[in-house]
Order: structure tokens, then C-alpha cells, then sequence
């Protein structure tokens, strides 16, 4: 699948489960498309914040 198409998908999940799709998020899944393999979230908040991508760890 697509980067392209699996951010569409990902909106539309979004949408349809009745939460905001905000430039948050969208980051964030951006972030985790491009993360090779399994991680952990203390990896994944580590990588948003190395990208200066502005987000609590509640967030993710």
C-alpha cells in the first residue's frame, strides 16, 4: 500500500470513529509509516520529538 493511500485510509478511520483528523495526528502516523519494523512508544515519542513535531505523549 501506498504512503498516499495509507493516509487516506487513515483520515477516513479517523473520521468515521467521530475524532478531529488534526495536523497531529496526521504527523504522527507519518512518523510511524516511515519507522521500519516494530517499536516501542517510548521509540516513537522519541522520534517525533527528534523531528521537532510538537506533540505530549498522550497524544501518541
Amino acid at each position: 500500500m501506498s504512503k498516499r493511500r495509507a493516509l487516506k485510509e487513515f483520515k477516513q478511520v479517523i473520521k468515521s470513529s467521530g475524532l478531529k483528523y488534526t495536523p497531529q495526528r496526521e504527523k504522527i502516523f507519518r512518523v510511524i509509516l516511515s519507522t521500519k519494523g516494530h517499536f516501542e512508544i517510548e521509540q516513537l515519542v522519541h522520534k517525533i520529538r527528534s523531528k521537532n513535531i510538537d506533540v505530549s505523549r498522550a497524544t501518541v
